[in-house]
């Protein structure tokens, strides 16, 4: 199975700080993953994204450089954000800089 296939069906599910941080321990261990995770933040299943940008969240207070090339992009979904809560993590995000 893809890891970005096992990181999806996880934030899929109700999920609790522990897993988050869990997730964010095997993200710091293989970088490589940062990626798919990355990626699940535009998933189609609300739930997946926000708990993808979440993992963000917590990646950037860690390794605020793998965010840099990131951050425009960041940037505009924020301006173009149409719900409250959906990118104030990503705020977050771009703190840290």
């Amino acid at each position: 199975m893809e890891k970005i296939t096992e990181f999806r069906n996880t934030l899929a599910v109700p999920i609790h700080k522990l897993s988050i941080d869990s997730l964010v321990q095997e993200v710091c261990l293989c970088p490589e993953y940062f990626e798919d995770i990355y990626r699940l933040t535009y998933d189609e299943k609300q739930t997946v994204s926000w708990r993808a940008i979440w993992v963000c969240e917590k990646l950037s207070e860690i390794h605020p450089d793998w965010f840099i090339l990131l951050y425009d992009e960041i940037i505009q979904r924020l301006i173009d954000c149409t719900h409250d809560g959906d990118w104030s993590r990503d705020g977050n995000i771009i703190q840290y800089r």
